[in-house]
């Protein structure tokens, strides 16, 4: 079993919790930070849509690489 397989139950489960507390979130309190040193609502909620954007890409490239060209590995 490919391991894109595997991770998508969990995918789904994650995406389903993900989503109740970001509708359960008021718009007046996407300022509330979960912890001092955490980030507030709105950048968290902004930080999980973008994760889902490079599932597909961590599931199907060969190789992920977050260096920009020419940095260093």
């Amino acid at each position: 079993m490919p391991i894109s397989e595997a991770l998508l139950g969990e995918f789904d489960m994650e995406m389903a919790t993900t989503r109740k507390v970001l509708e359960r979130c008021p718009e007046d309190k996407f300022g509330w930070k979960p912890h001092a040193k955490s980030w507030d609502m709105a950048t968290l909620g902004s930080h999980l849509a973008n994760i889902v954007g490079w599932a597909k890409e961590t599931l199907t490239l060969d190789q992920l690489d977050y260096a920009p060209p020419g940095a260093p590995e």
